[in-house]
């Protein structure tokens, strides 16, 4: 058991760790957006084409109403709690909202999809992949459900990401996107806002749709940020 936790301990250090570079690299300066000028949309319609891919999401995160602690789910008590219920990785639902309601801003813009989460971002392995293309790289910042601290027992979902137009010669961001939602999880026909205890009976149903919901309402966010 300790061997175990030990292990769990350097891999959330090591994804953290990550995600700091991911950051760093990208010479972003934190998450703001930042809209395309008329140069940036030209080069993008005059692109033989786009790739788009993403990356691998941080573990799902669920907050303690109780302490308000964040708890992860990989962690030794629920080594396969994403796997058990069916959760599709949100950077990759992202993805695939954007790009559906990408062709119809861009219908002739050609934009190849790459199926595989990247681990992390490799300037040189992406230059070498991709150049002198340009690329959608679309990213999860945090997805985590826990208590409502004015309602409790009920739950609520946040969900954070970010999308980058890159040039993959130069490595500069092009454009950026930036989307948050926060929602409380409940029924759909009902409207009752559901506990823990709901989403276990209901085979976890309200919180995979949720999950998808927040990917479509964030993807729609970007869409429109792209040239305000």
């Amino acid at each position: 058991m300790a061997m175990t936790g030990r292990v769990w301990v350097w891999k959330t250090i090591y994804r953290g760790w990550q995600a700091a570079l991911l950051l760093l690299t990208t010479n972003c300066g934190g998450n703001a957006v930042l809209p395309a000028n008329s140069v940036v949309i030209e080069k993008l319609t005059t692109a033989e084409q786009v790739h788009a891919i993403h990356f691998v999401a941080p573990s799902l995160g669920y907050v303690d109403p109780q302490t308000a602690t964040p708890i992860l789910w990989q962690s030794p008590e629920y080594p396969d709690f994403i796997h058990k219920i069916g959760l599709e990785n949100p950077s990759e639902n992202v993805k695939s909202s954007f790009l559906t309601l990408w062709k119809g801003r861009f219908p002739s813009l050609t934009i190849s999809n790459n199926p595989e989460p990247f681990p992390y971002r490799d300037l040189h392995d992406l230059k070498t992949r991709y150049s002198p293309n340009l690329l959608f790289e679309f990213y999860t910042d945090r997805w985590q459900f826990g208590g409502s601290f004015t309602e409790r027992p009920f739950l609520h979902l946040q969900f954070e990401a970010h999308t980058w137009l890159t040039d993959s010669v130069t490595g500069k961001i092009l454009w950026r996107g930036h989307c948050f939602t926060s929602k409380d999880l409940a029924d759909e026909h009902s409207g009752k806002r559901l506990t823990l205890e709901d989403l276990k009976a209901l085979d976890w149903k309200p919180l995979k749709s949720a999950w998808k919901d927040a990917a479509n309402t964030c993807a729609h966010d970007m869409v429109s940020q792209f040239s305000s």
